[in-house]
């Protein structure tokens, strides 16, 4: 397998990384071992200063019912056109027990496309996948609604796409979906109904304000430093989610809502949770109105319990089949091309094939999520 891997390398190349992985590995220890001694130390501290609870302080036992979504988009650029499929895809998890499932299949949502080459399609097609990953949940009867990445992504993703696509050939797409999935994402930032609890878990992320309130300096960010912190079954108590320097502005919407959107994304409370020994630490953006409110914030804390009990899966489990199925729309490209194409020869009879061959000759396949 690992001869596989580095087989279209240079020797010489796959030498030189191989001498250089001893550097970076001691740079890595050296990075972490400071915390890791202080381990106890910091742990204290931020007993001390009111910030950490156990799951079992909140006093919920019930195991809730969850979805999770995520989107996805790929670009094959072809000779005379670009093929573009857009996709997002909402799964239930784990079923509790004594519970029925609610979505006996997946839910997806998709956009697919032939337009002329432009440079702007990859922007416009991040902002339709997030508009989708909305809709795709508009009417799940799950109790928790997982998201990937970050509360603010969406707004960024979808302002960047309302600047490109005047002129754009998925105009028409994105305005599809713009009103009402700005809506449910609003619903979503304010979170505000008793029976549900929408609630935001990036993989990835650099932010650190549980640092900088601890006047901490370990050049790590949050997630990766209370991973070692936190024990199993230990959550920080929610805080104020790090604030733009500017408002957001989009374009071409209601300035209602605008307000609205940037009044509830400064009200996101951040909270770091770890559920098993096994797992690190989550981070987890919510609304104000779920963090004030001890049972919620306990059934999410429940939830995401019961959706990390397998140690090989380092994320919320309906999150993790979501992304593992709809990342493979890049995958599946050069196949759904090659369908179009017999398709295309199907219905070009008595004409030269080589014309259908050429406009479908692909140079590669942009993929995003």
């Amino acid at each position: 397998m690992m001869e596989d891997t580095f087989s279209e390398l240079p020797s010489a190349l796959v030498e030189e990384m191989l001498e250089k992985s001893e550097d970076l590995g001691r740079n890595i220890v050296e990075n972490f071992i400071s915390s890791i001694e202080e381990r106890d130390v910091l742990h204290n501290k931020l007993e001390e200063e009111g910030l950490l609870k156990r799951d079992s302080d909140l006093g919920v036992t019930r195991i809730p019912t969850t979805c999770g979504v995520d989107g996805a988009y790929a670009i094959d650029k072809l000779l005379a056109n670009d093929i573009v499929a857009i996709a997002a895809v909402a799964i239930e998890g784990l079923v509790p027990p004594k519970e029925d499932r609610q979505w006996p299949q997946t839910r997806h949502k998709l956009v697919s496309k032939v337009i002329n080459h432009n440079d702007d399609t990859g922007l416009i097609a991040r902002g339709i996948m997030v508009l989708l990953e909305y809709n795709v949940t508009s009417k799940a009867p799950h109790d928790i609604i997982f998201f990937d990445g970050s509360f603010k992504t969406p707004l960024i993703y979808v302002n960047q796409a309302l600047n490109k696509i005047e002129e754009h050939p998925l105009k028409n797409n994105l305005n599809e979906f713009l009103d009402e999935s700005l809506h449910l994402y609003l619903q979503a930032l304010q979170s505000e109904r008793s029976d549900k609890v929408w609630a935001s878990v990036p993989k990835y992320s650099s932010n650190k304000e549980i640092s900088k309130k601890m006047k901490w300096d370990y050049g790590f960010d949050d997630r990766a430093f209370l991973s070692r912190v936190l024990k199993p079954g230990e959550f920080t108590m929610p805080l104020n989610i790090e604030k733009p320097k500017d408002r957001w502005h989009l374009k071409i919407i209601d300035k209602t809502i605008e307000s609205k959107l940037n009044d509830a994304l400064n009200k996101l409370k951040i909270l770091y949770y770890r559920p098993h020994k096994w797992t690190p630490a989550f981070r987890i953006e919510i609304s104000s109105s779920v963090a004030s409110n001890n049972y919620r914030l306990g059934l999410l804390l429940q939830g995401i319990k019961n959706q990390a009990i397998n140690p090989t899966i380092l994320e919320p489990y309906p999150l993790y089949m979501a992304d593992r199925m709809v990342k493979h729309i890049g995958v599946a490209m050069p196949a759904y091309r090659q369908i179009i194409t017999k398709r295309m020869a199907d219905n070009y009879l008595e004409k030269d094939f080589s014309d259908i061959f050429f406009a479908m000759h692909g140079y590669r396949t942009e993929t995003g999520r």
